[in-house]
């Protein structure tokens, strides 16, 4: 199947109707999401533009408010906690390294995790991020 760039599928006898169409069968809120979770499930890696304002739940105020955007980035390892302390000792002297290091990867994609603030109270929480090869936030 062939798609145009105004996204309408493209079949031999002409246009059969837009690219929602095909995706979302149902036109209810749930059967979009059902669908909209089994196709992220199925797609190995996809682009998403994600909205910088989103409003959603926020457990603090116990209601629904305005959440800002941004894209969840881990902070600098410290080079002075246990576990990095033990993995130098584990390291130093003869012997070399004591755990197989990965040098061949099964995955192509990291998984992405959105970073929602609450416009109100400024609570933050992570939302579990999904496989995605970019993720842009509009």
């Amino acid at each position: 199947m062939l798609f145009d760039g105004q996204g309408s599928a493209l079949v031999s006898n002409g246009k059969i109707g837009s690219i929602r169409d095909l995706v979302f069968p149902s036109t209810s809120r749930k059967g979009i999401r059902m669908c909209m979770f089994s196709l992220l499930q199925s797609w190995k890696a996809i682009d998403m533009d994600v909205p910088k304002e989103i409003t959603t739940y926020c457990p603090k105020c116990k209601k629904h408010q305005t959440h800002s955007v941004s894209l969840y980035k881990p902070g600098k390892r410290r080079a002075l906690a246990k576990g990095e302390r033990h993995h130098a000792r584990e390291k130093s002297g003869y012997g070399g390294q004591k755990y197989p290091l990965q040098h061949e990867f099964a995955k192509t994609t990291k998984k992405q995790t959105l970073r929602l603030k609450c416009k109100v109270c400024n609570y933050m929480r992570h939302k579990d991020g999904i496989r995605l090869r970019k993720l842009a936030i509009v």
